[in-house]
Formats: structure tokens, sequence, C-alpha cells
């Protein structure tokens, strides 16, 4: 998945010319997201679904409500 983070966050770079604090951004929420997807999905990207995604969502609303 890291591979498929990087080459997204160098189209933003390229193609839209994202700022570098932007960017930052981005990488950083990704990499939460592969952490994740890694711990509970195996982290195969062929294996996200919408409901998965969904599942994270509802983990960073969690998240949120806790005070983490």
């Amino acid at each position: 998945m890291e591979l498929r983070i990087q080459r997204f966050l160098n189209a933003l770079r390229s193609r839209r010319n994202f700022s570098p604090h932007t960017l930052r951004a981005y990488a950083a929420d990704l990499a939460e997201f592969a952490a994740f997807w890694t711990a509970v999905g195996g982290g195969e990207p062929e294996a996200l679904t919408r409901t998965r995604v969904r599942a994270y969502l509802a983990h960073l609303q969690t998240r949120m409500v806790q005070g983490q």
C-alpha cells in the first residue's frame, strides 16, 4: 500500500501542484489509514470495500469521542 500512497502523493505534487504542507497532511492521514488497514484488514488494497472504509471512519469517530 505504501507504494500506492507514494504514487498518489507524487501525482498530487506534480499534476495538481499541492503545497508541501498539504502533502504532509495527506501523507500522515494515509499512513494512519494504512496502519489501521494492515492491523484489521491485512493491508491488501484489493480487499478494500466501502464497508471497510466506513469501519475506519467509525474508528476515527470513536477516537475523537474518547479524546485520543
